[in-house]
């Protein structure tokens, strides 16, 4: 008598099956089949199987050769999704007023059945200049099945505050028949990204009464 057992696969695409073929009777040893009895081999196991019909054959040490009928090796549907890990959360000093040029970790994916692909779905690209404020990033990493996850992170970049400088002291005379003079003067800031914008209470080039301001 002969009997079979199988293991289906377990993944799209994949070739996992295998068929365990169990024989008794006749004259050992016997010969074993998956092709209708075209070709033969010694081990009862038959591994490495694609979804599809198997014809199995079994042959005593007598060439009597029995059919066992079609095993059939069928497909389990993959309908789990393949994980992946984003990079943490990210901060940035800008370094100009466009942003700052951030370098990240490109997310990785794994899949329970394949190699899962991994693209950037939406933000910028790890090298490019982030601009101030906060951006989000997005990949998904997608398996052969087309299962798909994905994952986000934030990348933030901040301004550098400014640093006034301010002119030194200053003391003219007044002008000619004048209680006072036009005075110009300016104040620098070379450090505050975005640049920033310096206002004054008094403007130069204003009229500047005789005493202290």
């Amino acid at each position: 008598s002969v009997t079979t057992s199988k293991v289906d696969i377990s993944c799209t695409g994949g070739n996992t099956g295998s068929i365990t073929i169990n024989a008794s009777g006749g004259t050992a040893p016997y010969q074993y089949s998956n092709d209708g009895g075209v070709t033969y081999q010694s081990s009862n196991i038959f591994t490495g199987l694609a979804n599809g019909n198997y014809s199995i054959y079994v042959k005593d040490v007598n060439v009597c050769a029995v059919s066992v009928g079609l095993v059939n090796i069928s497909q389990t549907v993959d309908i789990t999704a393949p994980t992946i890990t984003c990079p943490s959360n990210i901060t940035a000093i800008a370094t100009s007023a466009s942003g700052a040029i951030v370098n990240y970790s490109a997310p990785t994916g794994s899949d329970n059945c394949s190699s899962a692909t991994v693209v950037l779905l939406s933000g910028l690209a790890t090298g490019s200049t982030f601009p101030i404020g906060n951006s989000t990033v997005t990949y998904r990493a997608t398996d052969v099945a087309g299962n798909y996850a994905d994952c986000s992170f934030t990348v933030t970049v901040g301004g550098t505050a400014p640093a006034i400088t301010c002119p030194a002291n200053i003391v003219v005379n007044n002008a000619p028949g004048q209680s006072g003079a036009n005075v110009s003067f300016t104040a620098s800031d070379n450090i505050g990204n975005p640049a920033s914008t310096i206002t004054y209470s008094k403007n130069p080039g204003s009229f500047f009464p005789i005493g202290i301001t």
